[in-house]
């Protein structure tokens, strides 16, 4: 098992950045395959909240992820799975933290991925590129919403 882990401070104080970052609409906003997001039940995410997301390729609409919140410790930690068709389900973790700057925002995935562990190299490499991106459609969210 392998884990990558990133963080990133947001201006802010944690609950406006708490607001942002577990709220699925911004995921959908902040998101690099901009697509469609449905959240089950509607309103305001929850522990055991169910996210499927999908996006239009090759003229069909194809399923991409199905979150489902595991952890959900207001102001503190934010946990999920994901799973992607044809993977083994992996978990994240979001923890938040007050700095003299803001919030700290660590993102925290253990990659474990079983007969498939060929391919953690390239999905590690993935999600180096990807973060990076949606913590920084997140922070305009955040500024935004300050």
């Amino acid at each position: 098992m392998r884990r990558l882990e990133m963080s990133w401070v947001f201006e802010g104080p944690a609950e406006d950045v708490w607001n942002v970052v577990t709220n699925f609409d911004n995921w959908a906003k902040a998101s690099l395959s901009k697509g469609e997001w449905l959240r089950t039940p509607e309103g305001a995410t929850r522990l055991g909240t169910i996210v499927e997301t999908s996006r239009k390729m090759f003229g069909r609409s194809r399923h991409i992820h199905s979150y489902v919140v595991t952890e959900f410790e207001r102001y503190r930690a934010f946990g999920m799975t994901d799973k992607v068709p044809g993977m083994p389900r992996v978990a994240q973790l979001f923890t938040f933290e007050p700095t003299p700057e803001g919030t700290r925002v660590t993102r925290s995935v253990n990659l474990d991925l079983g007969r498939g562990r060929l391919l953690e190299p390239a999905l590690r490499w993935m999600l180096r590129r990807m973060w990076p991106v949606e913590a920084a459609g997140m922070r305009r969210l955040v500024e935004r919403a300050g």
